[in-house]
């Protein structure tokens, strides 16, 4: 809203020359929530596209800006159409992707603020012109007395890009928050294919409808009380880049997931509610290879062959929409969805 305000000021503002140096709306059509709001059918056909992971994301985005929107303008309902819901958008992803957080001074700080991260973002002048790079990493903000210092922590030599680290986000997240993500998995050349290591697919829905069925009840139950309920990834184990052979990669599923596909693969008789404990108690094979008492051997074989059905349900939704992309006009927008997309068939072709 401040921004918004001191923009419509112009040349009376006194932010006038940091607000002409923020980027325009078109500049944010790398983040996909500004796709819904551009009233575009093959925008709305490129959301509906995207990874599932990615599509939950921006709906999340979308409701939060929308909830953000609705108490803004209540606060100026007696200064009606100050400004539009477009503008108000491009202020809303300016502050979304070029906030850094800071310690505000206790003179500043609200009670009950100290905790809150919320409370602790600012937009920091030229800082939020240093991209991320989570292997490059060369540069670092710390917070002083007067604001913000930016620190090399390695040698930079000039003509060479100043790097921070926006922390361990996958290619999803970073192209919902910031508009850009790191893998390029289409390239034939081995020194130019680059892998996010922190890329992951969610397969979460898969292995919940699996485990919604009657015949399951008590291992659903069972996940559940031991916290191991949802959040079901596979991700890269190593990203490694040998001198000759170019980027050697495997993935693997987290713990989690293989905790529920083992207990899917148990039988639903071996869990069993225990009054004295008032609990469910599983096979003490799985409650070991929980507890990390051994590395869950005994379920591999079979956890294999479930994992490769899964794998191949979720690879044929990719597939498919890889194929309808393809058929279609190459542009800006649909090569953002391509890469997220050929990023995660990447991921699952290296199980």
């Amino acid at each position: 809203m401040f921004l918004l305000l001191e923009k419509k000021r112009k040349s009376n503002s006194w932010w006038k020359p940091f607000l002409d140096c923020l980027p325009n709306y078109k500049d944010y059509e790398g983040t996909p929530m500004t796709w819904k709001f551009d009233e575009n059918v093959e925008d709305e056909k490129l959301l509906s596209s995207l990874p599932k992971f990615t599509r939950l994301h921006v709906e999340k985005q979308i409701e939060q800006f929308n909830s953000d929107f609705a108490i803004v303008t209540s606060l100026l309902l007696p200064f009606q159409n100050i400004f539009s819901k477009k503008e108000y958008l491009w202020a809303w992803i300016t502050v979304n992707t070029r906030c850094m957080y800071f310690e505000l001074p206790k003179y500043l700080q609200e009670n009950g603020s100290k905790n809150s991260s919320v409370n602790k973002i600012t937009l920091v002048p030229y800082a939020d012109y240093i991209n991320h790079h989570f292997e490059l990493r060369n540069a670092e903000a710390r917070c002083t007395k007067s604001g913000y210092d930016v620190v090399t922590i390695a040698n930079v030599k000039k003509g060479e890009y100043i790097w921070f680290s926006y922390g361990p986000h996958n290619d999803s997240f970073l192209q919902c928050e910031y508009g850009f993500s790191m893998s390029n998995t289409n390239s034939m050349n081995n020194e130019k294919l680059f892998i996010n290591k922190y890329n992951s697919i969610d397969i979460t829905e898969i292995i919940v409808k699996l485990l919604n069925i009657p015949k399951k009840e008590s291992v659903l139950k069972w996940l559940t009380q031991s916290g191991y309920l949802g959040d079901y990834t596979i991700g890269f184990e190593t990203v490694d880049r040998t001198k000759d052979m170019g980027p050697h990669i495997i993935s693997k599923p987290s713990h989690r997931t293989r905790i529920a596909l083992a207990a899917l693969i148990e039988k639903e008789d071996d869990f069993k509610f225990n009054q004295e404990q008032y609990s469910f108690m599983c096979p003490v094979k799985l409650e070991k290879f929980l507890q990390g008492f051994n590395d869950g051997e005994y379920y591999l074989k079979t956890e294999t062959a479930l994992l490769q059905k899964i794998l191949t349900r979720y690879k044929k939704d990719l597939t498919s929409k890889l194929e309808t992309l393809n058929s279609c006009e190459s542009n800006f927008k649909s090569n953002i969805v391509r890469k997220l997309l050929s990023s995660e068939l990447y991921l699952i072709e290296h199980v």
